[in-house]
Formats: C-alpha cells, sequence, structure tokens
C-alpha cells in the first residue's frame, strides 16, 4: 500500500530519507531504505533518492518492497576452529566475512557455516523420525493399531533420551550410512570383498575418527554384543574400523550406541584394543572366505548353548551334524 507525504512549507530543504524518517517514525530506516534502494519512493510522479533533497509542497509517494524471511541453510565454508568444547567455541573469523544473514548479505555467513558443521542431522530428530515413521507405513501399506501405536511411543521415547546427550565432536566432518567395500582375500578370479554400511563416523581435520554403530536394543543386550567381540566371537566392529582405516583415517574409537529405553555408548577406545579388533577380524573373514573358497561350509554357530533359544531349531539338522571342527570334517571328507 502506497503512503504519501506532502512536505510542510518551511521545512527548509531536508534530504529526502531523513525526512521520511521524521514523518513516519513506525517504520524503521533500514525498511525505507530498502523501499529507496527497490525505486519505490517518488516525488511528484518522479523517482527520488535518498539522497536528494526536498521543499514545502513537494508530494513524496512510497510503498515497502515484500520481504521474505530468511532461510538458515547449512552452507559448507571451511573455518579455523581455535578452540571448543561442550560450552564454548572460538572461531578465527576471516576478513570480510559476515557474521549473520541479513538484508543484502546472502547465505555465506558465519551462522551459515557453523550450522553446516555443528547441526549434524540438519533437522529436528524427532520430527525427523516421524515423518520417516509415517512414509514407512504408507509405503509398506502397514495398517494401523494399538500394537504399532506403542511401537512408535518406545521409539519415539528412545529417541528422545538420544537427543538430550547425543554422541559428537563438534566442527567434526559427519559420514552417514555410508557403504564400503573392504577386501579381505584373493581368488583366482579376483579379491574377495566385504561389503557393508557404516552408520556414521566423524573425521576431525587431522584425520582422526571416531565411528558409531546404532543398536535399537537396551544398554545390557549392546554390552554383550562388545563382551563378545573383545573375546573374538564377532566382526562386526573389527570389520568398520579397518574399513575407515582404508580411507587414510586414523580411528580413534568405536562405539555400539544403545537406543532402547536408554542412551548408552559401549565399545573401545584404546589403541590396542582398536588394534585387536581388527587384527582378529581380518583373520577371521579371511579363513572363513578360505573354507568357502575350499568347499568347506560347516554349521558352526559361535556358541553352541544359542542353538537352544534359536526359533528354526526343530527344522536345523546342526544336532546331527555336528559343530564346528567335526562338520568341518565330515564336509572335508565328503568332497574327498
Amino acid at each position: 500500500m502506497d503512503r504519501a507525504y506532502t512536505v510542510p512549507a518551511g521545512a527548509g530543504r531536508p534530504r529526502a530519507d531523513k525526512a521520511l524518517a521524521e514523518a513516519f517514525p513506525e517504520y524503521s530506516r533500514s525498511a525505507l531504505q530498502r523501499a529507496f534502494a527497490a525505486g519505490r519512493v517518488r516525488r511528484n510522479g518522479e523517482p527520488l533518492g535518498q539522497d536528494h533533497r526536498i521543499e514545502g509542497g513537494d508530494r513524496i509517494t512510497f510503498s515497502l518492497p515484500e520481504t521474505r524471511p530468511s532461510e538458515l541453510i547449512p552452507l559448507a565454508i571451511p573455518l579455523d576452529v581455535l578452540y571448543e568444547d561442550r560450552h564454548l567455541l572460538a572461531v578465527n573469523k576471516p576478513s570480510g566475512m559476515v557474521v549473520h544473514p541479513g538484508a543484502g548479505t546472502g547465505g555465506a555467513t558465519l551462522v551459515h557455516a557453523l550450522l553446516a558443521q555443528y547441526h549434524r542431522l540438519h533437522g529436528e530428530l524427532l520430527e525427523m523420525f516421524r515423518k520417516e515413521w509415517d512414509r514407512t507405513l504408507a509405503k509398506l501399506r502397514v495398517p494401523l493399531g494399538y500394537r504399532l501405536e506403542l511401537d512408535r511411543i518406545l521409539i519415539e521415547r528412545s529417541l528422545r533420551m538420544y537427543a538430550l546427550s547425543a554422541p559428537e565432536h563438534p566442527g567434526w566432518e559427519q559420514h552417514m550410512e555410508e557403504n564400503f567395500q573392504l577386501p579381505i582375500a584373493s581368488s583366482e578370479a579376483g579379491p574377495i570383498e566385504v561389503r557393508g554400511r557404516i552408520d556414521r563416523y566423524e573425521v576431525a581435520p587431522n584425520k582422526d575418527c571416531v565411528v558409531y554403530d546404532y543398536k535399537f536394543s537396551r544398554p545390557s543386550s549392546v554390552g554383550g554384543i562388545v563382551k563378545d567381540e573383545a573375546m573374538g566371537r564377532g566382526l562386526q566392529a573389527g570389520i568398520y574400523l579397518q574399513a575407515v582405516r582404508r580411507k587414510s583415517l586414523r580411528p580413534l574409537a568405536f562405539h555400539y550406541v544403545a537406543v532402547k529405553s536408554a542412551c548408552e555408548m559401549k565399545g573401545w577406545d584404546s589403541r590396542e584394543d582398536l588394534d585387536a579388533l581388527m587384527t582378529s577380524a581380518g583373520e577371521q573373514a579371511a579363513r572363513a572366505a578360505d573354507e568357502i573358497l575350499s568347499g568347506r561350509i560347516a554349521v558352526a554357530p559361535i556358541d553352541e548353548d544359542s542353538c537352544a533359544f534359536c526359533s528354526f531349531v526343530d527344522a536345523c539338522r546342526i544336532r546331527e551334524i555336528g559343530y564346528g571342527a567335526n562338520a568341518a570334517n565330515e564336509a572335508a571328507g565328503a568332497n574327498e
């Protein structure tokens, strides 16, 4: 809507921007400057500049250009971080970099750069879950029910607790759901690879990294996984660590993150433990590949007692075939 102002007689010859600011105090100076910049200020029907002089009897008309709320979109801009902890961040801001967005500043500000580096999920976690939950149910055509609603509530409660103390290293580069291929042995047909996907790992500017694997399990169950792998009865942590090391990164820690009923991390953060995990996983994976290539595919569960709790125990012939070495020997004899 156009606003009009007639310069009173005897007002002298004030600048146009100063006169409008005094006549319309409800508008900020920056808003009036935007009107001048957009060519929306006129004197007696002719365009008027903000530094032009006006006189008594001049009729000034103007309208403000429409404004849109600025959107804070993360932008990857390298930052020189001098110091950081959970409560304080010190940045050596480059000369000329605007600190925060404003009229005419564009999107390359310090705030946009900080968002890209420190706002890991680029969205509110619970809102992302709700959208993904609805999308997945619609895609799979899952009917709604009391049991499904209970599951949703339990998952949302777990995510809420996770969001309160989410593990992170501020300023480190985030990698999510990244696929990998890791050679573990060779054959006449070429290298044998293990393929997988790492839930998340963080990389420091000096190439140190921390690997995370999320388990929708209670902390006690995740503790059992850690105990088994420490005893050489699992491969996941060691394989993942080898995969990131193959990218010329230096693993500092591996954490399983339990996100059911509580949020707890369990894993390893000593160099000796990490090296032992990688060595054990590499040896076991290579040995398994060699046995498969040799035709020795024996049924050999890590823990024989676990078969008693298996849902398929009635259909399995493991008790007839035998466990571990006995089954391997029988398979080898059958091939001779």
